[in-house]
């Protein structure tokens, strides 16, 4: 059985996955999106720094997830959590 936490951020989404021997668990997303003037970089900041403790909670909180051990392998994009991941088992996308 392999368990794998996906993390993916771009320049105004975010979202956490996890899939567990192919099947999907988990996948908690958001979005952000203005009506007029594009993206503004201190808003999106603003935005993903919020919106990733409520995905994270969000894919916790998932029954699925919870009856499930520690994943085997994180993919994501390089700046998440660099220092404190196994890189062993960690795959930049």
């Amino acid at each position: 059985m392999v368990t794998i936490l996906g993390i993916e951020s771009t320049a105004h989404t975010f979202g956490i996955g996890v899939v567990c021997d192919g099947k999907v668990l988990s996948n908690v997303k958001d979005l952000m999106s203005t009506e007029s003037g594009g993206l503004i970089p201190i808003e999106v900041g603003c935005f993903i720094f919020s919106v990733k403790v409520i995905c994270a909670l969000a894919t916790l909180l998932n029954p699925q997830v919870q009856t499930k051990r520690s994943p085997d392998f994180v993919s994501g994009f390089p700046q998440f959590g660099q220092n404190s991941i196994n890189k062993k088992n960690f795959y930049y996308f």
